[in-house]
């Protein structure tokens, strides 16, 4: 009987210890958390490019650009829009390219960069902002969305 007491008290004890350990998070702790979302799977099916979303504090913004895992390989990050974001990734039919939008001048244009990595360049120059795009069957058009 004495054992069964000692391990209920113990087991209150570390329980107790436990929780009053825990910290509740803080605001900025919460909105500073980042999420990834927009995955896409390549058309092979061994890459998945995504979206990350992490608050920047100097600039009162969120920051969202795009993330690359090749393989299954730790993903790197494969944009860096320094005054704004990059979002909506979408592979190629082949594979090699991944269009993405992006505001790099006045408006938001569709990029493309290639898949092995480098620089991207837009590839439209509207009077609008597009809102979304799609890669022709074929890969060599894309039809854009205001």
């Amino acid at each position: 009987m004495k054992r069964i007491v000692l391990i209920i008290s113990i087991a209150v004890f570390v329980n107790t210890s436990w929780a009053q350990s825990k910290k509740s998070p803080s605001f900025e702790e919460v909105i500073s958390l980042s999420s990834a979302s927009s995955a896409m799977i390549s058309p092979d099916g061994n890459h998945i490019v995504f979206t990350s979303q992490t608050a920047d504090w100097e600039e009162n913004r969120y920051d969202t650009e795009l993330w690359l895992s090749k393989d299954g390989q730790t993903p790197f990050q494969l944009t860096n829009n320094l005054k704004n974001s990059s979002s909506n990734p979408k592979w190629s039919p082949d594979g090699k390219w991944i269009a993405f939008l992006s505001k790099r001048s006045e408006k938001t244009q569709i990029q493309v960069i290639r898949s092995a990595g480098g620089e991207s360049f837009q590839v439209t120059n509207t009077k609008n902002d597009i809102a979304d795009f799609e890669w022709s069957q074929d890969g060599k058009k894309i039809a854009k969305i205001f």
